[in-house]
């Protein structure tokens, strides 16, 4: 019995999977971050909501929404966050003959940010690619307040 639901599982696999599909091929890319919208200060302990818009780079673009990862290893590289949104397009398409004013372009995500430091948050914003191919951000620091701290010390 079980070489036999074995022999059913390899077939089933064999038979569903096609590898000559021409159906689209897409692919992903990063877009620049041209606007965000972040508190005057962010709020230890709590979550802070932060609004990013991003520009797809032609009107054949699809928005997917927005990659955003901590830094790795030290404590102060885990303050930095860096954000980028993140493209589709169809990987045949060779011209975009689809017109469309910038501001059909632009697309605006929110996202939630736990402030779990006390130091100052450093935010990398996506711009594009250097000449070498690095990527080039655009640098916005904010400092944390904690609530339970007495804001003004003489009162």
């Amino acid at each position: 019995m079980k070489k036999l639901i074995a022999l059913f599982g390899l077939l089933l696999i064999f038979t569903s999977c096609d590898l000559d599909d021409d159906g689209p091929q897409y692919y992903n890319s990063l877009a620049k971050v041209v606007d965000i919208d972040l508190p005057e200060y962010l709020t230890y302990g709590e979550q802070d909501t932060i609004v990013v818009t991003y520009k797809l780079p032609t009107a054949c673009h699809k928005g997917l929404g927005l990659q955003h990862n901590r830094g790795q290893g030290s404590v102060e590289e885990r303050r930095t966050i860096y954000i980028a949104g993140v493209v589709s397009v169809d990987a045949a398409l060779t011209e975009c003959n689809i017109d469309a004013e910038d501001e059909e372009l632009l697309e605006e995500v929110e996202a939630f940010l736990v402030v779990d430091e006390k130091e100052p948050y450093t935010f990398k914003l996506f711009q594009g690619m250097d000449v070498d191919n690095k990527p080039i951000y655009q640098t916005i620091v904010r400092e944390v307040r904690d609530p339970d701290a007495d804001p003004d010390p003489e009162a």
